[in-house]
């Protein structure tokens, strides 16, 4: 924590030391520190860091209890959210290419046609006739609707 007041730890701002709001009004300040300050004090909280608790705290009510000090600290809030963040660095670039290789392509094979399965004889034509495709069509909610069937047998 700066001489300014705003914590830079990681630990959030003196309102969230306090757990209140920045809009609250000094009388809940005052009960939360009290109440925080009964539970964090080294000689109830046996915690190893309990007096680094308990500084925090302090300097939490210290700055928000006095009025000019809380809005110079709400002041430099507003400023320090507005200021880009540009210290931190930019992550390294990353080589897609060595890290993934698509799988080879696999040759796609054309549908024998129904006229040729039905001679038993392949015209060796690679094309297949635009009828042998059926259309996929989707409802208004994206599921996929089956065709009617057609029929194969022919009078």
């Amino acid at each position: 924590m700066r001489d300014t007041g705003i914590c830079r730890c990681g630990r959030g701002t003196l309102y969230d030391v306090l757990q209140v709001s920045p809009w609250c009004e000094p009388e809940v300040i005052q009960a939360a520190y009290r109440a925080l300050a009964r539970t964090r004090h080294p000689d109830v909280n046996r915690d190893p860091d309990a007096e680094d608790q308990m500084r925090r705290l302090n300097v939490a009510y210290q700055t928000l209890s006095d009025p000019s000090r809380r809005i110079r600290y709400d002041e430099e809030l507003t400023l320090e959210a507005a200021r880009p963040v540009g210290a931190r660095p930019a992550p390294a670039p990353v080589d897609l290419s060595a890290a993934w290789t698509p799988p080879p392509p696999t040759p796609i094979r054309p549908r024998p046609s129904a006229a040729s399965s039905a001679n038993g004889a392949s015209s060796g034509s690679p094309v297949t006739p635009a009828s042998a495709y059926q259309p996929t069509i989707f409802d208004a909610g994206g599921n996929m609707l089956l065709p009617p069937r057609r029929s194969t047998s022919r009078s």
